[in-house]
């Protein structure tokens, strides 16, 4: 049985885009980032999966959330290897988690350069996805958000020393061995990104100019 349509493939087909370019030319259009964010919104046709399905949870580090793997194109390509290489013939259906809506949901607290650039980022794999054929047996969902209130708590509760310590040897860890770049963006922004030699890619946040001067 097959999965529903996932909201952001039916965008994609519904405009017949089959490549990342005019993928980019369609977001930075006018209203397009209204048109994803309704797309997102839109009635899913999520359904409590039948008895009759074999259906497996795909966790954090494959799952296309990147809360445990690299954004890179590259890296999340691997993930769908090595998803599918697993699970192919044994199941019916794969539960990813849509990274997307959850951000187009809070739009106000993204700049619309960071919305475009993580449609983009989900666009690329859903490409790869269909150009293998394998999105139909994808389920695009929304996972839970770890708790962030309690967090301490929930780490006595799994056996872990005081949290804060390995936060701040992590912390020095990095700092110590990282290159941190700024780049003037369109529209008063700074890109900064940290890099570091653990990290398969730099980690990059948007700052506006005002609001990176009082980190100074």
């Amino acid at each position: 049985m097959s999965c529903p349509r996932y909201w952001l493939l039916s965008w994609l087909d519904d405009r017949g885009i089959k490549t990342v370019e005019e993928a980019r030319k369609a977001i930075s259009g006018a209203g397009a980032l209204d048109d994803l964010a309704e797309g997102a919104a839109s009635p899913s046709p999520e359904s409590a999966l039948p008895e009759s399905d074999a259906v497996v949870l795909a966790g954090s580090g494959i799952d296309f959330s990147q809360r445990l793997d690299c954004p890179s194109y590259e890296c999340r390509k691997l993930q769908v290897d090595t998803l599918f290489g697993h699970v192919w013939h044994y199941f019916d259906r794969v539960i990813v988690h849509d990274r997307l809506a959850p951000i187009l949901a809070a739009r106000d607290q993204f700049e619309n350069r960071e919305i475009e650039d993580a449609a983009l980022d989900q666009i690329q794999i859903l490409l790869y996805l269909k150009g293998i054929e394998a999105d139909s047996l994808l389920e695009f969902r929304e996972k839970p958000t770890a708790c962030t209130a309690h967090w301490r708590k929930h780490a006595r509760e799994a056996g872990l020393r005081d949290i804060r310590t390995l936060v701040r040897e992590l912390n020095d860890r990095v700092r110590a061995n990282s290159q941190i770049t700024i780049q003037q963006e369109a529209g008063g922004l700074l890109r900064i990104e940290l890099h570091h030699a653990d990290f398969s890619v730099g980690n990059a946040i948007y700052l506006k100019q005002a609001d990176a001067a009082k980190l100074t």
